[in-house]
């Protein structure tokens, strides 16, 4: 049942910003095709990133991970949506490099494999949640820090 969750979570996780996408705008031409195609596979690639690790531990962790991701795509869709930022590219560009951040965070778990994180499946789902969001903290910290 464990593991039917984690595929149902990234399946979901895969699905969400082709909705989200096509909800803005279906795209017409080649040129909004292609767009549409870059941005997928960037989100896709930044999914796989924050949360492929978390497949050596437990398949809970996997769950934890992709809905976590998940959710940091859909905020900052929402937001670029609400205020039509006009950095969003630049918005985008913070998730990436955030998604490749929770990839070299995630290494740890995956190789030490604390007891927290294999003890039992809630524990690894809220810890690979935790993970993930401290790495979200973290990098607005480091965002904050750096725009001085």
């Amino acid at each position: 049942m464990e593991k039917r969750i984690a595929i149902a979570s990234v399946l979901i996780g895969m699905l969400i910003p082709i909705g989200a996408m096509l909800y803005t705008a279906i795209p017409t031409n080649f040129d909004e095709i292609m767009y549409f195609g870059i941005n997928l596979l960037l989100y896709w690639g930044a999914f796989c990133l924050a949360c492929v690790l978390y497949t050596r531990i437990r398949s809970a962790a996997v769950t934890g991970s992709a809905l976590t991701v998940t959710l940091v795509y859909m905020g900052f869709f929402c937001y670029i949506e609400t205020y039509k930022d006009p950095k969003a590219g630049a918005l985008w560009i913070l998730y990436f490099v955030w998604s490749i951040i929770a990839f070299v965070i995630s290494i740890i778990p995956a190789l030490v494999q604390p007891k927290i994180f294999t003890k039992s499946a809630w524990s690894a789902f809220f810890s690979s949640v935790l993970t993930t969001c401290s790495v979200y903290l973290l990098h607005l910290l480091m965002d904050k820090l750096t725009s001085f």
